[in-house]
This record gives C-alpha cells, sequence and structure tokens, in this order.
C-alpha cells in the first residue's frame, strides 16, 4: 500500500513537472510581432498615469469625459466585481460607430483571466452573440506577452488584446467597431496597438543642476 501511495505520488509529480515543462516551451515559442506605427493615422501620446502605460489612439478617436468613464466603471464592477477597472474610452468622432476601451487588470487575479482565456471560445461567447472567435499570442515592444482575441459576426467586430507583465495581465484594450470597416480600421488600430509602451519619465538636468521631469 505505501509503495503504491509512493507510485501514485511520482506519478503525480511527473505530470506536473511535465505541465511547467509545457508551459515553459510554449512561452517560449511566441513570436515577437512588429507593428508599423505610423504617426499620420493617429493621435497624439497619451498617458495612463494608474496603470503606467503612453498609446496613441487612431486619427479621429476622442476621450470622453473621465467623470463617464468613472460611473461606467463603477456599473461594469457592480455587475462584475473581477471585470477590471475601466480607464479610459475613446469614441470615433468621425464616423461615430466605433470605440476603443482601456482596462486596468491589477486587481483581476491571474487565474481567472487565465482560466477564461484557456477556454476562451465559450468564455467569451456565453451569450452567442460572436460567429467567430479567434486568439493569437505573441510578444513586441515592453510586453513579453500580448494574448488578442478577434471576436466578430456580420455586424460586429471585437479586437481584445491583454498586455502583460511577466504571467499578468497588466491591461487590456478593445478595439470595437462595425465589421464592414474592418478593411478601412485595420491599419488605425495595427499603428494603435504598436505605439502602447511602459510609460518613462524623462529627466534632463540643467546647468544650475535642475531636475525636470
Amino acid at each position: 500500500m505505501h509503495y503504491l501511495c509512493n507510485m501514485h505520488i511520482f506519478g503525480k509529480n511527473k505530470i506536473l513537472a511535465l505541465i511547467a515543462l509545457c508551459a515553459i516551451v510554449l512561452q517560449g515559442c511566441i513570436k515577437e510581432r512588429k507593428f508599423v506605427v505610423d504617426e499620420g493615422l493617429l493621435e497624439k501620446t497619451a498617458t495612463e498615469n494608474n496603470i503606467g502605460i503612453d498609446y496613441q489612439m487612431p486619427a479621429g478617436f476622442s476621450a470622453i469625459r473621465q467623470g463617464m468613464v468613472d460611473t461606467i466603471a463603477v456599473q461594469e464592477q457592480q455587475h462584475d466585481p473581477f471585470s477590471g477597472r475601466i480607464a479610459a474610452i475613446y469614441v470615433d468622432t468621425l464616423l461615430g460607430n466605433s470605440i476603443v476601451m482601456i482596462t486596468d487588470m491589477a486587481a483581476v487575479p491571474a487565474e481567472r483571466t487565465e482560466n477564461k482565456l484557456d477556454f476562451y471560445f465559450t468564455e467569451f461567447n456565453i451569450d452567442k452573440t460572436w460567429d467567430k472567435v479567434e486568439i493569437q499570442r505573441y510578444r513586441f515592444g515592453d510586453f513579453p506577452k500580448v494574448v488578442q482575441l478577434d471576436m466578430y459576426n456580420d455586424s460586429k467586430y471585437n479586437i481584445k488584446l491583454y498586455f502583460y507583465d511577466e504571467d499578468k495581465a497588466r491591461f487590456s484594450v478593445d478595439y470595437l467597431f462595425d465589421t464592414g470597416f474592418y478593411n478601412d480600421l485595420k491599419p488605425f488600430i495595427d499603428a494603435s496597438v504598436g505605439s502602447f509602451r511602459k510609460h518613462r519619465e524623462i529627466t534632463i538636468t540643467t546647468d544650475n543642476n535642475e531636475t525636470l521631469q
């Protein structure tokens, strides 16, 4: 009996070690993706201090008032306390049919995000809104991993991205627009995604030894 228990524990440890090894291998297989950040397709750089990031929105997108964003964020967290906190919302002022939403994921447990991504097709399509849900993983710039979900049907398209610090999502970004504008908006969205980076304060020392930030 003792021998069998030892065999059982050994087998379990072996399985756990194999799973860990697979995770390392998969992490190492994440390919780097490069984006063409065409400034002509983008607005000026914005900073989200609470998350610690700089980014640029597609041209023509403007931020809605922070008070309205905060109201929406509170309502969303009342509905789902682990949904993350909406930090900023941008609206397409040219066509009026597209939005971009940035969500702070700092308070969301890592396992909750990973469990949803493990079963992404059902977890992100509970009400059967989307005809397709596709996933890809890559790294670029300051982020060792980005998980991108493309969810769409005949009328709506949602590109959702999780930006990681090591093994935890730091924030997410949603680009939501009409499917018919996909080809027109894709270069703008790619340029915007490629503009995301960690915020860095620039320190300048003057001749009088004054420090400016």
